[in-house]
């Protein structure tokens, strides 16, 4: 049995990851797990390291019993922050055979407002004084192409209220999640094999940080043309499950929809 382990970013825990883990074992022969990040959902009581290496060695402990229950060969993914995360973990001795990086970026690869937009920047500030329901819908608004306004946006904003509500972080572990995206390297390539996607649309970290890292690991790289935000879990699913129906060796091939960047560049 394939089984695939699903790492959120940013202040998200694995809830956020929406309806994404049924689309994905629905369209492939692959078990999805997914794990909360130390500060986020049921851990939110719990202090967030200041480091990835911290948020990495608790993300490998609560590995271990997934890893030891679900035989079979294991994939990992990673988006935003968890991207970080996951990069990290394929710089140590690990069971995966291929690791999956989504919209996310490093400090030595990319500028500070490709990282993060002056948009995205404006708006995050603007959200501190803001009350629960209006952050969550500046969230979807930095990380989805569709408006807060929209049905899916109404929909999905009072969802991840409920969320919050339940499993508040808190603004110190915020700040702590925040110091370790910014101040993250990549020194070195991953042992693992990586694989890295986009979106063209993403208005929180601009699609060049992506393809950065790509470059630096002599990685496949994915760009998503289709409308798409930096939640691409959420705008266009389709397009990853394709990605990881090439990416992963399975005994039925299918069509291949998604092409590499340099299939595609030209048509920028």
């Amino acid at each position: 049995m394939k089984n695939i382990l699903l790492i959120r970013g940013l202040s998200r825990e694995k809830r956020h990851w929406g309806e994404f883990p049924e689309l994905v074992e629905n369209a492939m022969d692959i078990k999805v797990h997914t794990l909360d990040n130390l500060g986020c959902g049921e851990f939110h009581k719990k202090t967030t390291p200041v480091t990835i290496r911290e948020n990495v060695d608790f993300l490998q402990e609560q590995f271990e019993k997934l890893y030891t229950e679900n035989p079979g060969e294991w994939y990992l993914l990673g988006i935003s922050l968890g991207g970080m995360f996951v990069t990290e973990w394929a710089q140590r001795i690990n069971p995966f055979k291929k690791v999956f990086v989504i919209n996310s970026s490093f400090k030595n690869l990319s500028p500070l407002f490709d990282r993060l937009t002056p948009y995205a920047l404006q708006m995050m500030t603007k959200s501190f004084v803001l009350s629960g329901q209006k952050q969550e819908e500046i969230i979807y608004d930095l990380t989805s192409y569709r408006g807060p306004s929209s049905e899916h946006g109404y929909f999905k904003t009072n969802e991840w209220l409920g969320y919050r509500n339940q499993y508040p972080m808190s603004r110190e572990n915020f700040f702590r999640q925040l110091a370790c995206a910014a101040t993250y390297k990549l020194e070195k390539k991953p042992k693992n094999e990586m694989v890295f996607m986009s979106a063209k649309g993403d208005e929180l970290c601009k699609w060049t940080c992506g393809k950065a890292i790509a470059d630096f690991c002599d990685s496949p790289f994915y760009l998503c043309k289709q409308p798409a935000g930096h939640d691409l879990p959420m705008d266009c699913p389709e397009f990853i499950i394709d990605v990881l129906k090439k990416e992963i060796d399975f005994p039925i091939q299918y069509t291949r929809v998604a092409d590499s960047i340099s299939e595609n560049l030209s048509a920028l």
